[in-house]
């Protein structure tokens, strides 16, 4: 049997559209990862103005650092002694695939948060079986509430864990635990001087020559 609690749906349900709203955004991101055998942790700058322009700075512990811009126009994928430089796409693709192309996100789940042109159809990678609120906290002096989702997968259960601003319903935190078989893994990304809609300057999306 399903448990869903419709508070905590509707808080989902705001999550996405405060944030495919937005028409410009920025913010520093953590991601890290850990598993059985390894943990992994990377930082990025990310920002974005729609329709079509983006950047994202990764800087990976133990890693090459890398960078994916679009100037609406044209993008630019840098990083690891490989220097990728082409065509955008046409509009809000532009963002999502610049975005993708850092490879730096855990999840999709940003990208569908920013905009239905992501390849995904769903914030969740299924129909939850369980939905519900856990204990409130603050992140980064901001205060959240959180939502649970327990989803079940051809491969067990992931557990989605949102931390979403209480006031301006954007995404502070998302964390993805895997119970497998083969392996478990803790996956979080964790936003902070999350900007909403800033005014930001024509150069920081500027293609490095």
């Amino acid at each position: 049997m399903r448990q869903i609690d419709r508070g905590a749906q509707q808080a989902i349900d705001q999550l996405v559209a405060a944030h495919q709203a937005l028409f410009s955004y920025s913010a520093q991101v953590r991601a890290e990862a850990v598993g059985d055998t390894k943990r992994e942790t990377a930082m990025a700058t990310v920002s974005y103005q729609k329709p079509n322009r983006a950047r994202v700075e990764v800087k990976r512990v133990g890693g090459p650092s890398q960078l994916s811009v679009s100037d609406g126009t044209n993008r630019l994928v840098e990083g690891g002694g490989s220097r990728r430089k082409g065509k955008a796409e046409a509009g809000e693709k532009a963002v999502i695939t610049t975005l993708s192309q850092a490879n730096f996100f855990i999840s999709p789940v940003f990208l569908y948060l920013t905009s239905r042109a992501a390849p995904i159809p769903s914030l969740l990678p299924g129909p939850p079986k369980v939905l519900g609120y856990g204990n409130p906290i603050n992140l980064d002096g901001v205060a959240v509430e959180v939502v649970i989702a327990d989803v079940q997968t051809k491969d067990g259960i992931v557990r989605l864990t949102f931390s979403i601003g209480k006031d301006d319903h954007l995404l502070r935190r998302l964390m993805i635990q895997t119970d497998f078989q083969s392996e478990n893994l803790t996956l979080a990304e964790t936003y902070t001087q999350v900007k909403a809609n800033p005014s930001l300057e024509k150069k920081l999306f500027t293609l490095p020559a």
